[in-house]
């Protein structure tokens, strides 16, 4: 299928069914009215015959099928039911599901670019849920590793690294904790300039209170 209709499709699967005027014009920002209304009739024209009964359309509306499945609903359908179901079989699905899934690898489209920033929000937030729900099952491992997977997609999210220093709390690897969060502190000072939020600082609190700063000085040459 040629690049335009893979981009109609996209946007019906993202974005539900359309009016025609705000297609083509989301589609064709750089064509005229015209132009852009005649690429979208042509693009309709070419899908129907290679996925016959995949569109839904009426003089002023352009969708997909209410029958045709779409990944990234399903995806947020089962993460909003994530508490409600905390099957472990639903939650590793989940997790599967979360990592390393780019939405639109390699298109940059401003619309599409918009998308993968809420996809990448959503990631983010469902794989620190499944980490606390893992974590509180005993699955110290699969915790540990969407904690992980969240820090991949956010390297500096406090949150994320406190799933991580309480996963290793968890396993009694207190020395894994001091490490996670001298890094976090570390990071945090060079490149903002902020010490880790309180929320961090109730978790790792316990192993500091002897006095010690575990975090190391800063180089000459990165000190503000």
């Amino acid at each position: 299928m040629a690049l335009r209709q893979q981009r109609l499709l996209a946007v019906l699967a993202l974005l539900g069914g359309q009016p025609r005027s705000s297609l083509a014009a989301l589609l064709w920002p750089d064509s005229t009215d015209a132009q852009a209304a005649g690429s979208l009739r042509e693009s309709i024209f070419l899908v129907n015959p290679q996925v016959p009964a995949l569109l839904s359309q009426t003089a002023r509306l352009v969708g997909l099928k209410e029958d045709v499945g779409v990944d990234v609903r399903q995806i947020k359908v089962r993460a909003a039911r994530l508490e409600e179901e905390p099957d472990l079989s639903h939650v590793r699905t989940m997790l599967q599901n979360m990592q390393d899934s780019h939405l639109l690898p390699g298109w940059y489209e401003d619309w599409v670019v918009l998308e993968q920033e809420r996809w990448q929000r959503l990631r983010l937030s469902v794989l620190e849920r499944l980490a606390g729900i893992l974590l509180v099952k005993g699955h110290i491992d699969a915790a540990m590793e969407a904690a992980c997977a969240a820090i991949a997609i956010e390297p500096l999210r406090e949150s994320a690294h406190t799933l991580l220093m309480q996963c290793h709390l968890a396993e009694g690897n207190n020395a894994e904790a001091l490490h996670t969060y001298q890094s976090l502190s570390l990071r945090l000072r060079q490149e903002y300039g902020v010490s880790p939020s309180p929320v961090v600082m109730d978790v790792v609190g316990p192993l500091l209170a002897g006095g010690q700063d575990p975090v190391p000085e800063l180089p000459e040459a990165n000190r503000r």
